[in-house]
């Protein structure tokens, strides 16, 4: 499994948006966020996942797919740190984005509707 590192900050902002609708408390969202980051942690030292960083070359290649796909620069960045990093499957709950995906070739995986 790999992921951008960006991707961290992505999940933790949706957390926050949560926490912000008074869906979640505070202390809830920390609890969420203290979880997700230990799982990272846990998963990279294990080697089960591999952080990308980001890279002026990944965020150049990314320009095409904000332009002929209409992807937000975050989508197209994880895109391009999937595609550099050979991934076999792209997940996401983002339909748009998985139609993309499916569309350069890429295999995919909506967790929202394959929990």
């Amino acid at each position: 499994m790999c992921i951008s590192i960006i991707t961290i900050s992505e999940v933790l902002n949706a957390l926050d948006k949560i926490r912000k609708r008074r869906i979640i408390s505070a202390s809830e969202c920390q609890i969420i966020a203290d979880v997700i980051l230990s799982d990272i942690v846990e998963l990279t030292e294990q080697g089960r996942m591999e952080i990308h960083e980001l890279k002026a070359s990944i965020i150049r290649a990314s320009w095409d797919l904000i332009l002929t796909n209409h992807l937000s620069a975050i989508d197209a960045i994880q895109v391009v740190t999937a595609h550099e990093s050979g991934a076999d499957f792209f997940l996401a709950a983002d339909r748009y984005l998985l139609s993309q995906m499916q569309e350069i070739g890429l295999k995919t995986w909506n967790v929202e509707e394959n929990l």
